[in-house]
């Protein structure tokens, strides 16, 4: 757990006088630098509210089994979900994200570049994306906007806004 403002490899910023390694379960209250790209395999990273995990410079994380859940903000570069789950239910900013897992959006997704789903998403917040590509299931009941392309070629159900001047559908919509 944070117990200060401080970068992730700091052991000053844990609870454990420790750096949290791929893992454990790692619970974030306060501004954590992530000043080292992040692979998680297993356990989680949780930020609560008011408390938030930026990089420092361009910084990428890789989830292929654990979960992050979002009160707070969260902003780095690339994010793959090989698998695993993303929950977010407040500030998520990413240049790329890929997902094959499964995410579960009630807050925003802010300044993708790009967006390719290849897992589940559940959106019942915003996503503010440039280009989306649908490749599975997007289950849709919030915003989609700021889209320049947005394609789609499995399965959308939506329940609400999809902004963009540029969709093409060779799936379920």
């Amino acid at each position: 757990t944070s117990i200060a403002n401080g970068p992730w490899v700091s052991p000053f910023t844990w609870s454990c006088t420790c750096v949290p390694l791929p893992g454990y379960t790692v619970t974030i209250n306060h501004q954590v630098t992530l000043n080292t790209s992040f692979q998680l395999p297993s356990g989680s990273i949780t930020v609560n509210a008011g408390g938030a995990l930026v990089q420092d410079s361009a910084r990428d994380m890789l989830i292929n089994g654990g979960f992050i859940v979002n009160h707070g903000t969260v902003d780095f570069r690339y994010l793959l979900l090989q698998s695993g789950h993303v929950t977010n239910a407040d500030t998520l900013r990413l240049k790329s994200f890929a997902n094959y897992g499964t995410i579960e959006n009630s807050g925003g997704l802010h300044r993708v570049d790009s967006f390719l789903n290849v897992g589940f998403i559940h959106n019942t917040g915003l996503v503010l994306t440039k280009k989306f590509q649908n490749n599975d299931t997007l289950i849709n009941d919030g915003l989609f906007a700021g889209v320049d392309s947005f394609f789609n070629l499995s399965f959308i159900l939506n329940n609400d806004s999809i902004v963009t001047p540029t969709f093409l559908t060779t799936g379920n919509l």
